[in-house]
């Protein structure tokens, strides 16, 4: 993994969204047998290295993910809950399962052309066993809705903060609602039904739905912004190029934005840009003596630094979101695109 620098922003954590170097995608990876278990190693409570329990796994492969999701009652209510429709591209290979690893999540249906397929969420706990009709198990490819709600309270894998401006202790502030993934790297089923294996990359699409006032950030670039006229905005991002699931991301509050455009080093008419999502008060520097725009400032030299040692920054924007995330000991990083 590439070396991430912390920088402290209204003692938030700041989100990279995307890594100078360490995510270069690989198209040749995509021959490989996508859905097969994929074996990792991780420390237990006691900080003894251990292999992490194989993926199980059906036959078929992914093709594409897009995520349909609404966080309007959650952020309205001040609670974990949002709901939405998962749909996959699916490409079968004569088997009768689909195998998603989905954990602490409410699964209402799955659906494919009209069509409810039966599914089972209780014989291997964090899976979602999909049941494929003979009919269809051979096909070239299909689409799969799987509709969901994530209900539950544990801050894992999808974080939750009420706004929290009081008490002197500033460094525990939170200056707006704020609702975020940090799931690098296993952590994405607890936020969507997923093929939870690294080794795979796929693009994919995000759109957010969130109430009036609120953004949402998240992968590759946001290809349609939408009022829905009934209180909510709708958020369209699109990311084309193949990534793992752990960087798929949703970062939502009261953001104000600027930007940064870094002229490419191997052609410097054509830029990318830089967009810093942060809470207004850091913007204006009233929190904490710290000023967004002097804190990013030396951001765009490291873009240009890293690009030279490294090889051209490959995807097609660059960004920042200030969040908040307490932990027992120091801050903690995520990364998103």
């Amino acid at each position: 993994m590439s070396a991430l620098s912390l920088i402290r922003l209204s003692s938030v954590l700041v989100i990279f969204a995307a890594t100078l170097h360490a995510q270069v995608v690989r198209h040749e990876s995509q021959s490989l047998p996508e859905t097969k278990g994929f074996a990792w190693e991780t420390f237990d409570k006691a900080g003894e290295r251990v292999l992490a329990e194989r993926s199980m796994q059906s036959s078929g492969r992914i093709l594409h993910y897009q995520l349909d999701l609404n966080f309007t009652d959650g952020l309205l209510n001040n609670t974990h809950f949002y709901s939405g429709r998962e749909r996959i591209a699916w490409k079968p290979d004569g088997d009768s399962l689909v195998i998603l690893d989905a954990v602490n999540l409410r699964i209402d249906s799955v659906v494919s052309e009209s069509q409810r397929f039966s599914f089972d969420t209780q014989s291997t706990p964090g899976k979602l066993k999909i049941t494929l009709p003979p009919s269809i198990r051979n096909l070239d490819s299909l689409f799969i809705d799987v509709w969901y709600a994530h209900t539950s309270n544990e801050n894992r894998g999808y974080f939750y903060y009420d706004k929290n401006t009081s008490g002197s202790n500033q460094s525990l502030w939170t200056l707006e609602r704020l609702a975020y993934t940090f799931t690098e790297p296993f952590d994405s089923p607890y936020w969507f039904p997923c093929l939870n294996d690294p080794s795979v990359k796929v693009p994919c699409r995000i759109n957010v739905t969130v109430p009036r006032g609120y953004l949402a950030a998240s992968n590759g670039l946001l290809r349609k912004f939408a009022d829905n006229d009934d209180g909510t905005v709708t958020f369209k991002w699109e990311e084309p190029h193949p990534i793992a699931m752990y960087l798929m991301v949703v970062t939502i509050s009261k953001y104000s934005t600027f930007s940064h455009y870094y002229r490419k080093v191997t052609n410097p008419s054509d830029s990318i840009e830089i967009k810093y999502y942060i809470w207004q008060a850091d913007s204006a520097g009233q929190t904490n003596n710290y000023n967004a725009v002097r804190a990013f400032r030396n951001v765009l030299d490291m873009m240009t630094f890293f690009s030279t040692i490294f090889g051209e920054y490959p995807f097609d924007k660059y960004g920042m979101a200030a969040v908040y995330r307490l932990v027992q000991v120091g801050w903690n990083i995520k990364r998103l695109r």
